[in-house]
């Protein structure tokens, strides 16, 4: 589970990690990959991301961009979350992967989930149009790169061939990749 909090100052994040090991979670020593990494009481990991320009913080622009474009989801009568909007969520995984993932994108996590979202999520092409513009516009572009490389065939297939039907899922996102990066 990955999660962003918008913060000010440093003092911010470490509120934060009082209160989540008040209630049993612990910060992931053994995680190399990721310096925000938390495993649940249960051992769940759920990475926390501080959103903002200060010490230890993300400094992405994508995250004060996901906390102004949330939305509301109640998952169960009486329990209402904000969490992040899809292109949001989007925009914010390619600069993930832009990152951590091009070096080894047959591994990268970050483009599974680009590619998982994509597969579920058909008006995904609506939502990102309708985004403000700099997501929109940044959006299209990482789609185009992604199409545009050498790499783009195998890498649906290696990310998207536990789908149930992995050549109908494999078409559809090129379909949507392609709508999202016209030319």
């Amino acid at each position: 589970m990955d999660a962003i909090i918008g913060s000010h100052v440093y003092s911010d994040t470490e509120r934060i990690r009082a209160a989540l090991e008040g209630l049993g979670f612990r910060l992931d020593m053994s995680s190399r990959a990721h310096a925000h990494r938390w495993l649940s009481p249960s051992g769940i990991p759920f990475d926390l991301v501080p959103a903002g320009e200060h010490l230890a913080a993300s400094g992405s622009p994508w995250d004060a961009i996901a906390i102004d474009t949330a939305v509301e989801t109640e998952v169960e009568p009486g329990m209402i979350i904000r969490h992040v909007s899809a292109p949001a969520f989007l925009a914010m995984k390619w600069a993930a992967h832009s990152d951590r993932g091009t070096s080894d994108p047959l591994l990268s996590d970050d483009l599974e989930d680009i590619l998982a979202l994509l597969a579920s999520r058909p008006a995904i092409v609506e939502e990102v149009a309708a985004a403000p513009s700099a997501l929109t516009a940044y959006v299209m572009e990482q789609s185009r790169a992604f199409l545009q490389s050498r790499d783009a065939q195998d890498l649906l297939d290696a990310h998207l061939s536990n789908a149930q039907d992995p050549s109908s899922t494999i078409a559809a996102v090129r379909t949507l990749l392609g709508r999202m990066a016209p030319p």
